[in-house]
C-alpha cells in the first residue's frame, strides 16, 4: 500500500479556536462573541483583537476537541499514513509558532518538527487527504491539489450564509 499523507489543520480542527479566543477576548475588557455564527472578526473591538492574536495563550489554552487525541493517535499507528499539521501563523508568526508546537507536544508528543508546516497558502502544500475548517482553504487547495481530497469540519463561525447554501 503507497503512503497516505493527511494535512490535519490545528484550530478549528484539533484545537477549539472559539473558546480560547472568546475566554481572552472578554479577559481584555471585550464582549462575549457568538461563535455559533458566522463572525465577522473585522467588527471586533481591534486593539482587543491585535491583544488577543499576540497572547500566546490563545493557542495553548484550552484541551483538543474530544476524541481529537484518540483519531490523531489511531491514524499515526496505521502503516502507511501520515500525518502532517497544517496550521496557519496566524498574526505574528513569533508568538503562534512557540505556542502551537508547545501545544501540540503536550497532547500529541508523537508529531516530529517537519511534520508541522506553517503556512499562509495551504493550497501549495500536497497532500492526499485535508481536513479543514475554513471552506476558503479548502476551495484554494482543491484547485491547486484536483487530486486529492478535502474533509470539511463544520465550524459555524467560519461559514458565512452563502457557504451555509
Amino acid at each position: 500500500m503507497a503512503l497516505v499523507t493527511v494535512g490535519m489543520d490545528m484550530d478549528g480542527v484539533l484545537y477549539p479556536f472559539d473558546l480560547a479566543f472568546n475566554r481572552l477576548y472578554m479577559m481584555y475588557g471585550g464582549e462575549e462573541q457568538n461563535f455559533d455564527s458566522w463572525l465577522d472578526f473585522g467588527k471586533m473591538d481591534q486593539d482587543i483583537v491585535v491583544k488577543v492574536w499576540n497572547t500566546p495563550e490563545l493557542f495553548t489554552w484550552a484541551e483538543p476537541y474530544a476524541d481529537a487525541v484518540s483519531v490523531m493517535l489511531q491514524l499515526h499507528e496505521t502503516p502507511d499514513v501520515n500525518v502532517v499539521i497544517m496550521t496557519n501563523p496566524g498574526r505574528s508568526i513569533e508568538v503562534t509558532f512557540p505556542a502551537k508546537w508547545a501545544w501540540l507536544q503536550k497532547w500529541f508528543p508523537w508529531i516530529e518538527p517537519q511534520d508541522m508546516i506553517v503556512a499562509y497558502h495551504k493550497e501549495l502544500v500536497h497532500v492526499d487527504l485535508l481536513v479543514e475548517d475554513f471552506p476558503g482553504n479548502i476551495k484554494k487547495w482543491v484547485r491547486e491539489n484536483p487530486t486529492g481530497r478535502a474533509m470539511m469540519v463544520e465550524r459555524p463561525w467560519n461559514l458565512s450564509e452563502v457557504e451555509r447554501l
